[in-house]
């Protein structure tokens, strides 16, 4: 299947299952999101290769986010997860803007992670978050965008990578860069 939402639009698919021996092929600069009522279960896994797609319910398979296009949303991509030159965004701009993604592996190559935090460390609803069900493997140079929401303290300590496998890193440089402060 090819999806495509042009720039300014969106198109969610949901309420029901998206299954069989194909891939899923994101095109286009606008959103495609997979609602949280959606689970897509398909041999081939997911490309998405411009704009965002936002997963809010449950996407097995691999996913690879290549370079203009982004991953986002609160629900789970259980499969291998690369980003090469693309970017992740935890939470979901219209449903619910801070909240948490889970992938199964993850790799990042070159790309943009961003956050959205509140004011406490703790507060599960203010803050983005990436759950990472297995290895994390990091490489070239991955930019940390930081969004404060509101105050922060000196001192706050922020989880927003949580991962539960190996680590592998030949990071060259981590970028971390804020905004609104």
């Amino acid at each position: 299947c090819i999806f495509g939402a042009s720039s300014g639009t969106a198109l969610t698919l949901g309420n029901g299952t998206i299954s069989g021996s194909g891939s899923l092929l994101k095109i286009g600069s606008g959103t495609n999101i997979f609602a949280s009522s959606e689970t897509a279960n398909y041999s081939s896994g997911t490309v998405v290769s411009n704009g965002t797609l936002v997963v809010d319910g449950s996407l097995s398979g691999s996913v690879n986010v290549s370079s203009n296009a982004t991953l986002a949303g609160i629900g789970t991509a259980s499969g291998a997860v690369t980003v090469t030159s693309g970017s992740v965004a935890p939470g979901d701009i219209a449903l619910n803007p801070q909240g948490t993604l889970t992938v199964g592996s993850l790799a990042l190559s070159n790309c943009i992670v961003a956050f959205e935090l509140g004011t406490a460390p703790t507060n599960l609803l203010g803050n983005d978050k990436l759950v990472v069900s297995g290895a994390l493997s990091l490489s070239g140079t991955n930019t940390l965008q930081i969004t404060p929401l509101s105050y922060m303290n000196v001192g706050d300590i922020y989880t927003n990578i949580q991962y539960s496998g190996a680590l592998s890193s030949s990071i060259t440089n981590t970028l971390l860069v804020t905004s609104g402060l």
